[in-house]
């Protein structure tokens, strides 16, 4: 699939349509083509913006959005939630809640262990010993 990327860079775009792309193609072409990688990002802006009515752009699903944003390394400019700024928000609010469970868990006194029961196999098993 590299050779694919050095000979054509924008074969990015026909996997993206054929729903197949391959992350360490797109990772290449970001390395070694990075005027291609450009000219994609102005080609789909263009049809986003200019070729487009709203109503056929408010149908274009999220995932789709999503995945263009970041194959392309727009960085959250078509789709906020691929933006690196939203991210780190939800890194940091995932850490901050593991961190206020951790304290909660203190605060009541640790683990609840309970004692162990024995199975009835065990209990029956203990009879006739």
């Amino acid at each position: 699939m590299l050779w694919e990327a050095t000979v054509d860079p924008l074969s990015i775009l026909d996997d993206f349509r054929r729903g197949t792309v391959d992350p360490e193609k797109v990772a290449y072409v970001k390395r070694n083509a990075p005027g291609a990688l450009k000219a994609a990002q102005a080609g789909v802006l263009d049809v986003l913006s200019g070729k487009l009515t709203n109503e056929q752009r408010a149908a274009i699903p999220d995932n789709v959005l999503t995945k263009l944003d970041t194959m392309l390394g727009f960085d959250g400019m078509l789709q906020p939630t691929a933006s690196r700024a939203f991210q780190q928000r939800i890194e940091s609010a995932i850490d901050q809640y593991k961190q206020e469970q951790a304290a909660a868990q203190e605060e009541s006194g640790g683990r609840l262990d309970l004692p162990i029961q024995q199975s009835l196999t065990e209990r029956l098993a203990s009879r006739s010993a």
